[in-house]
């Protein structure tokens, strides 16, 4: 699952894009941030999983993903 989360990250913008455009309103920023907050739920659970759910702490996981999907 975290391959397919790099995926979508370095998908590379269409182009025709060639601006950088803020959401154009307050629901497609609230997806966004909906968005990013599955990623990083998703990365953080795998995190754990990988190491069959024994010992590590949740909050160091959700860190650690969170740094993950902002830095990919």
């Amino acid at each position: 699952m975290i391959k397919k989360i790099k995926k979508a990250l370095n998908k590379k913008p269409e182009k025709n894009t060639a601006r950088k455009s803020r959401p154009s309103s307050k629901n497609d920023e609230n997806n966004t941030l909906v968005d990013r907050h599955q990623m990083v739920q998703e990365a953080a659970y795998y995190r754990a999983a990988n190491r069959n759910f024994i010992g590590g702490d949740p909050v160091e996981d959700w860190i650690a993903a969170e740094i993950e999907v902002d830095n990919n």
